[in-house]
């Protein structure tokens, strides 16, 4: 496979007035077309802030610095409005808090008829039957009537799963999943991980998950970056980071959660009510 995503040496500072702070340092990986990449870290590692300088979302506050180079383009050289046209058609992310993406005060189809008629470059009727067919893909019932809705009138995870369809349905490149299950309840994150599952085995969509969850990054990726303090401390095929972590905080990180997975299962155990969470527990970890 040939490699579709290259980061090296990405800086991250914010600019404050008595100069800059650091925020993330040395971060590099590859990304191979049609491969995922797990970026696992706990929360201020680092790992929402490398993924929004690569898709230049950081803002003027944020100074960055390295390369990021996507099909044989520096993303961090490219002006705005080049940067704009990638971001939904080549790459596309999807948010932890699916409410925050979406305007308040307009219909859900609306926004996603937007979206696609400026990337596919298509007419509204058509762009809506494409929202239609992107959420009857998601499992939606009745998505004729989920399009008439307001944001607020959807759950977070019909929310997010509305998020997805319009992701799949751009057909891009790569797909940044930041976090996309963790204000969500167990149920509904086990059916999100197997819309990302099935995003990651069509070959044609490559995807970096960012999570600080193992069991999920393990249904997931092939490569893993494990990072602590802004600075990446091991990085290799997932397997081999899982198994054998050759960083003390690596090591720490994977340790705590089997663990806590041990001590889940001998609680669910002795509690016939939680077979369905030990179910949910067995497919995860």
């Amino acid at each position: 496979m040939s490699a579709l995503l290259t980061v090296s040496g990405l800086d991250v500072a914010l600019r404050t007035r008595k100069g800059p702070r650091p925020l993330v340092t040395g971060v590099g990986f590859t990304l191979e077309r049609g491969g995922a990449l797990g970026i696992l870290g706990e929360s201020g590692s680092g790992k929402s802030v490398t993924c929004r300088a690569v898709m230049g979302l950081l803002g003027e506050g944020f100074a960055v610095s390295g390369r990021a180079e996507f099909q044989g383009r520096d993303l961090l050289s490219l002006p705005p409005k080049a940067m704009r046209a990638l971001c939904g058609k080549e790459i596309a992310m999807i948010m932890q808090h699916p409410l925050t993406s979406f305007d308040p005060l307009c219909p859900v189809g609306d926004q996603m008829a937007e979206t696609l008629r400026f990337h596919l470059e298509t007419g509204r009727e058509a762009a809506l039957e494409i929202a239609r067919d992107a959420l009857a893909a998601m499992h939606i019932k009745d998505p004729g009537h989920i399009l008439t809705l307001y944001p607020h009138q959807l759950s977070g995870g019909m929310l997010q799963r509305v998020m997805i369809g319009l992701t799949l349905a751009l057909q891009p490149a790569l797909v940044i999943a930041d976090e996309p299950t963790t204000a969500l309840d167990s149920l509904t994150q086990f059916e999100i991980m197997k819309e990302l599952v099935r995003i990651r085995e069509s070959g044609r969509t490559s995807l970096i998950f960012i999570s600080h969850d193992l069991g999920a990054m393990r249904m997931l990726v092939d490569t893993a970056l494990v990072m602590h303090q802004g600075a990446p401390v091991e990085y290799g095929p997932a397997e081999a980071v899982f198994s054998r972590p050759q960083s003390d905080h690596a090591r720490y990180l994977i340790e705590t959660r089997n663990a806590l997975t041990r001590r889940f299962m001998e609680y669910a155990g002795r509690r016939p009510g939680l077979d369905a969470a030990r179910g949910c527990c067995r497919v995860a970890g």
